[in-house]
């Protein structure tokens, strides 16, 4: 007995992996086909955790009546909303974040100071092969992945290149979420995004994976420096404003509090003041000042990601070309916003 159990065991692990590793639609289906046929009264068990990993292991047909469904769908909504409403002792916290502004290196140090999980809040299922085919996708919120957060009541961490909009605000106060907003000089973002794709393009050999990672021509690695800065201005730039300025808007409404870190003056500056403030703004036990402190200094070492030791100002040798391509973009909102700190302060 107890060796069948462990046969079956192994069988259900084995089948967890290919379900994880899987994008194939079709197989998935022959494979949730094959566990209802075959495991008998196991067989919901494992469908349902499949399921929730990858959202395309499904069986063929299961017999349920429409109505039932419907009606038990929209119950179990309304229970999972009203536990993931309720605040948890664990801190939620989101990091919205413009690319190449230290975000990584944050998120990854409060999960470890505070003892929290990191999550996606756009993509409900646990398959990082399926999760990597939506970076192309603005990062809205998915309902169901704040549901499945919100429910197991732990806390976590969240970093997602998200624009603000009067909705997101009001999901983020529903679900007890912090916000916290880091940024950067856009110069010296074009220079750092230019490093991160010249050094990863060429290592992956498929055309359209590298596509849908980042939009870029396939031909971007074999352009010239100045070439490449002009379309990662054009790429990049609105985004970038529609960011910064979609936070500060909805903070001018009052709808919204964010903590905002700049990688200039809070993340290459004053790490003790920086830590007092995070720790101040998330106000949860679990997470003290020291901790942060310690990790933002060195003193501790975050295990998954090292503090990138970077510098401001890297953006000053930008060419007038793609330097002109981010002012015409900025240009007609400037005397509604002050945009130095992503233009800086020259001319």
């Amino acid at each position: 007995m107890q060796q069948n159990v462990q046969t079956l065991n192994g069988k259900i692990e084995q089948l967890h992996r290919a379900i994880l590793d899987t994008d194939d639609v079709a197989l998935l289906k022959a494979l949730a086909d094959q566990v209802k046929a075959g495991l008998g009264e196991n067989a919901a068990r494992v469908l349902i955790d499949g399921n929730r990993n990858n959202p395309f292991f499904v069986p063929s047909e299961l017999a349920w009546d429409r109505d039932m469904v419907e009606g038990r769908l929209a119950e179990t909504t309304l229970i999972a909303r009203t536990m993931a409403g309720v605040r948890a002792t664990a801190p939620n916290i989101l990091v919205a974040c413009a690319p190449k502004s230290g975000s990584t290196f944050i998120s990854a140090m409060l999960a470890e100071a505070a003892n929290l999980a990191i999550v996606s809040l756009t993509f409900p299922a646990g398959s990082q092969k399926l999760f990597s085919q939506t970076y192309l996708r603005e990062q809205e919120f998915d309902e169901l992945a704040l549901l499945q957060h919100g429910v197991r009541g732990k806390g976590y961490v969240a970093q997602h290149h998200v624009r603000c909009t009067p909705y997101l605000c009001r999901q983020l106060a529903f679900f007890h979420i912090r916000p916290i907003v880091t940024y950067r000089n856009v110069f010296d973002c074009l220079v750092s995004l230019d490093d991160m794709f010249m050094s990863w393009r060429d290592q992956e050999p498929d055309a359209a994976t590298r596509y849908f990672k980042d939009g870029l021509p396939d031909r971007f690695t074999r352009m010239e420096r100045a070439d490449r800065l002009i379309a990662l201005a054009h790429r990049y730039g609105a985004w970038y404003l529609q960011f910064y300025l979609s936070w500060k808007t909805c903070e001018r409404m009052g709808l919204v509090s964010p903590l905002w870190i700049s990688y200039e003056r809070d993340f290459l500056a004053d790490k003790a003041k920086m830590a007092s403030d995070i720790a101040g703004f998330v106000g949860a036990p679990s997470l003290s000042a020291e901790a942060v402190r310690q990790r933002l200094e060195g003193e501790a070492e975050t295990a998954s990601h090292r503090l990138n030791r970077g510098i401001a100002g890297r953006g000053e040798d930008v060419p007038a070309p793609a330097r002109a391509v981010i002012l015409s973009i900025f240009a007609p909102y400037e005397d509604e916003f002050d945009l130095t700190d992503l233009l800086g302060s020259g001319p």
